[in-house]
């Protein structure tokens, strides 16, 4: 037996979890090319207040453990920060008490091109989420904001892409998958 195959062998799951992924609130103007933020709990990127941004090829992955524990577990909401999301769900199912890949909260001129918004799993398993579009309900969010722009935008896992304005984004039979 190789290292490799001793170490693989007894490896174990262990969970990391980290509260915020990127919170953008500058003014700007702001360029940001070639990120990535991946697995925090509430969300991946955040654009709160923020203004003037310009953002290309941003990557995101969910949280590979969510929905166990639910967002925003295991943080404590009294320390939240302002703009951070509530996670109510409307159908008191737990499915949508995931972390966002992407927010838009109250800005202005905002332009993304090219955006890779993923999620992969439930709670570690991808048995059946990614072929069926549920691993979690959406990803994206805009809210109170204006001049907001997103091109190319890519997605797996999800049946809503997202939402802004009380509007759903969903796939429709004639978008790719």
């Amino acid at each position: 037996m190789n290292l490799v195959e001793e170490w693989d062998s007894t490896a174990s799951q262990i969970s990391v979890f980290t509260g915020r992924g990127t919170l953008i609130e500058s003014q700007g103007p702001c360029w940001f090319y070639g990120s990535g933020s991946e697995h925090s709990s509430l969300y991946q990127y955040q654009l709160y207040k923020a203004k003037n941004i310009y953002m290309g090829h941003i990557q995101s992955e969910t949280p590979y453990y969510q929905p166990v524990p639910v967002a925003p577990k295991p943080f404590d909401t009294q320390k939240a920060f302002p703009g951070d999301p509530t996670f109510a769900c409307k159908d008191g199912k737990d499915s949508c008490k995931t972390a966002w890949a992407l927010r838009v909260i109250d800005s202005s001129n905002i332009y993304i091109h090219s955006l890779g918004l993923y999620s992969f799993f439930v709670n570690y398993d991808q048995t059946t989420c990614v072929k069926d579009y549920n691993c979690q309900d959406r990803l994206l969010e805009v809210k109170g904001s204006t001049n907001v722009a997103f091109f190319n935008l890519f997605t797996i896992g999800v049946p809503e892409v997202g939402n802004g304005a009380g509007n759903a984004i969903i796939f429709q039979n004639d978008t790719q998958r």
